[in-house]
This record gives structure tokens, C-alpha cells and sequence, in this order.
């Protein structure tokens, strides 16, 4: 299962952010469509967040789009957070694709 949903609001200063939220399998197959859905939070908005916290499986896909989302963020100079990244599953990933060392894993 996937499911990725976009939802915008309203924030301070009439600056609107949109909410990425992805759920279930976060693998190659569903790249385009999150992709898409990442395009689609930039185009209503000026700030983004992701979230992450209810994937159940992901590959290097994932963090290539949270790449590239954060440096066309930067690039735009729009915002972009990542809430999610705190979760143990993120956190082991992370180690096993050779992204941070034993100890920055267990922090």
C-alpha cells in the first residue's frame, strides 16, 4: 500500500505551506507519484513538509526525493522540513545505506 496526500494551509504573513504526507510503502514504484505530489506542494505553496512518520518500507528513492526537495527548497527560497526523521525505521535506515556512522544512528 502507498498513499501520498498534499494538503496546503494557510500560515502567518499570508505565506501558505503545503503538507506532504506519505504513508505505507515509499519504494522506486511509487517514485513518480511522490515526485508529483512533491511538485505539486511547491507549486501551491512557499514553504514544504514531508512526512514521513507512516512509511512502513522505503528504498534510496526516498532519500533522493528528500534530497532534491530540500535543494529545490533552498533554491527557491522556499522552507523545507522533514518530520518523520526521528523515527527508529528512518534512523536505522539511514545506517544501512551507509548515510551516518554507528554512533550518529544511535543518537
Amino acid at each position: 500500500m502507498f498513499e501520498c496526500t498534499v494538503k496546503v494551509q494557510s500560515a502567518d504573513g499570508g505565506k501558505r505551506k503545503a503538507m506532504v504526507q506519505v504513508r505505507g510503502k515509499a519504494t522506486v514504484e511509487h517514485a513518480r507519484e511522490l515526485r508529483e505530489r512533491l511538485a505539486e506542494g511547491f507549486g501551491e505553496a512557499n514553504g514544504l513538509r514531508m512526512s514521513i512518520a507512516e512509511v512502513t518500507e522505503a528504498d534510496l528513492t526516498l532519500l533522493q526525493l528528500i534530497a532534491s526537495a530540500r535543494m529545490s527548497a533552498a533554491a527557491a527560497g522556499a522552507s523545507f522540513e522533514l518530520e518523520g526523521e526521528e523515527a527508529e525505521w528512518y534512523r536505522l535506515f539511514l545506517k544501512e545505506a551507509g548515510f551516518v556512522s554507528d554512533e550518529r544512528a544511535e543518537e
